[in-house]
């Protein structure tokens, strides 16, 4: 049921799961990542965290389907670094969804290594038609000698933490709120594409076209943010929206002028932190009047962008 990425030496010893499908490892996550991490000391057992893949809104839901915030890799990546010593992965079919709640319990520990106990968040649901919560699981868990615990909520101003709360406020332009909740600046994640030219040729501000894929697009407008790529990360101007000087495109573009870079990224992976909001997108007169307003907005991303720092 569950495919293991345990670290080395660890393929024998047993774990703790904390289950979920655990989007954007939020604060709300990291609350439910160190419960589990204290339940593996008081177990003597390792810390997973067990996700499930593809999301159960793809399976379950009927198209459009909302953006996923971070990539699989970078989803692994925070839940190590929120504590978790190994991932799992829970391949999320129909078949599962359409799993008894008890038959689920016994199949989520009938694993090797042996599970000694379970976390998860006081509002998870799972099995046939969602009918199984915390209170079955703690008492099909207790049968068995399991540990279990079921985090409480995290509430932030008033609003339950979760990825949908996240999703909302980065879509209204709550960039403030969703970084709060995140506990890190949203990002937009996907390869950088073919552009038109013209910012490199007519604006001197040579931008990268990005096709995102992971990520929720805020309103359109002009952002301050850095794009971090091959581990580094870097001061950027994002533009969003329509390109309205140049005669407007027929969809959304997201393009992204990497402050004081010099170099190709066409094709490259990159994400782009949002940090804030500068100014909606506008048509201007000339290029020559963009041009200058593109440099008045770099100068304030740079300045926003060392102050949040010198705060951190």
């Amino acid at each position: 049921m569950i495919d293991f990425d345990l670290p080395s030496g660890g393929t024998d010893a047993p774990v703790v799961l904390g289950l979920g499908v655990f989007d954007g490892v939020h604060r709300g996550h990291r609350k439910i990542i160190s419960e589990l991490v204290a339940m593996g000391r008081r177990c003597g057992a390792v810390p997973v965290a067990v996700t499930f893949m593809p999301h159960p809104r793809a399976v379950l839901c009927a198209p459009p389907l909302p953006r996923l915030l971070i990539p699989p890799e970078e989803r692994f990546r925070r839940l190590r670094e929120a504590g978790a010593q190994g991932v799992g992965i829970v391949e999320f079919t129909r078949e599962l969804a359409d799993t008894p709640p008890a038959e689920f319990v016994s199949r989520l520990l009938e694993q090797h290594p042996p599970v000694q106990g379970v976390c998860v968040g006081s509002r998870w649901r799972f099995g046939r038609g969602g009918a199984g919560d915390t209170d079955f699981l703690a008492g099909e868990l207790a049968k068995r000698g399991v540990a279990f615990s079921a985090v409480p909520e995290l509430q932030m101003n008033g609003v339950i933490v979760s990825s949908s709360a996240i999703r909302e406020a980065v879509a209204a332009g709550d960039i403030v709120n969703a970084t709060e909740m995140l506990g890190a600046p949203p990002c937009l994640y996907g390869e950088v594409g073919t552009g038109f030219g013209i910012a490199a040729k007519k604006l001197h501000a040579p931008t990268a076209n990005i096709r995102v894929d992971f990520g929720i697009l805020p309103p359109d407008g002009v952002y301050a943010g850095r794009t971090v790529m091959d581990g580094k990360s870097f001061a950027a101007l994002v533009n969003i929206g329509f390109s309205p000087t140049f005669g407007g495109t027929a969809e959304r573009r997201v393009e992204c002028h990497v402050i004081g870079f010099s170099g190709e990224l066409y094709r490259k992976r990159i994400a782009v932190e949002l940090a804030a909001k500068l100014r909606d997108e506008k048509k201007f007169d000339s290029a020559a009047d963009l041009a200058g307003q593109i440099r008045a907005d770099m100068k304030q991303a740079t300045e926003l962008l060392s102050l949040t720092e010198a705060k951190i």
